[in-house]
This record gives C-alpha cells, sequence and structure tokens, in this order.
C-alpha cells in the first residue's frame, strides 16, 4: 500500500469531518486515525456504519447458507414475540425491505426529527420497540430513511 494514498486519506478525513478512519489489509490494521472531538474508545452514534454492517452481515449469512434469501418474512425470525399493531402489512415485511429502508413501519429521523430513534433508544429491547411500531406504508412501496430497519435487522 502506499504511504503517500494513505498520507492523503488521513488528510481527507480531517478535512472533511470524519470520526475516524480504520484501513486493513490481509487481517492486519495499516491505518487507525481518529479526529477531534472523537478519540479511539469513544462511543457514539453511528447510523449510516449500522445500515453498512448489517447489509454486510446480511450478505454473509446468506453466502454461508445461514438465509436462504432476503424475500424471507422478517417476523418469521421472531416467532416468539408478542408484536403489537399487527396486521398484513406488517406481515409482509421482508429482510430486503428493511435493508432498502421501504419497510412501511412508522418512524421519525432526520428531517422529521429524531422522536422515533430517541425513543428507541430509551428502550429497553430496541427489536421489539421497532417490531411494534405501526405501519405507515405498505412495504416496499415508500423508502424513508429509517435506522429502526437496520436495528431490527441486528443480531439479539
Amino acid at each position: 500500500m502506499s504511504s503517500d494514498r494513505l498520507a492523503r486519506l488521513v488528510e481527507f478525513g480531517g478535512s472533511n469531518n470524519m470520526d475516524s478512519l480504520l484501513v486493513t489489509r490481509h487481517g492486519r490494521i495499516v491505518l487507525d486515525a481518529t479526529y477531534a472531538p472523537f478519540r479511539a474508545g469513544l462511543k457514539h452514534r453511528i447510523n449510516s456504519s449500522t445500515k453498512a454492517v448489517i447489509s454486510t452481515l446480511v450478505a454473509m449469512a446468506i453466502r454461508d447458507g445461514k438465509l436462504d434469501s432476503t424475500d424471507r418474512r422478517v417476523l418469521e425470525f421472531f416467532a416468539d414475540r408478542t408484536i403489537a399493531n399487527l396486521d398484513e402489512r406488517k406481515k409482509a415485511i421482508t429482510i430486503r425491505h428493511l435493508l432498502d429502508m421501504t419497510s412501511g413501519l412508522e418512524w421519525s429521523e432526520g428531517l422529521d426529527g429524531f422522536r422515533s430513534f430517541i425513543a428507541m433508544e430509551r428502550s429497553s429491547d430496541w427489536q421489539q420497540f421497532i417490531l411494534d411500531q405501526p405501519m405507515s406504508t405498505a412495504p416496499g412501496t415508500v423508502f424513508y430513511y429509517d435506522s429502526g430497519n437496520s436495528h431490527c435487522c441486528r443480531p439479539s
């Protein structure tokens, strides 16, 4: 790897409001940078990173034969739970809908405020909180930036 290119990457991160930067090659860390006000070990929200990590884990589960398709209905994985606001639309939500943020679950985030996200953080069971949300649209019909979708997918 080019140390000049890595140095330019560190500079890019510093001038583009990045929190941190980690580069690995062949299983070894070759670059680890953190930008103020963040520091190593400081916990903070990384919503979009969560979406990328979850989608990667889903792809790995498919590759490894642990999941056959993203078209599996989500509620199949939560058969042991009682879920509020259960209707045919909610029963139709698939893993694909969660990954592409078209689940149709009612959610308030981003330009609409962070009401749903904050309420999820305050709940004791994030997955249950997300599953209990009412539906606002049919799955697969409307894109809405929704961090709840990726947190519903995460392993318990």
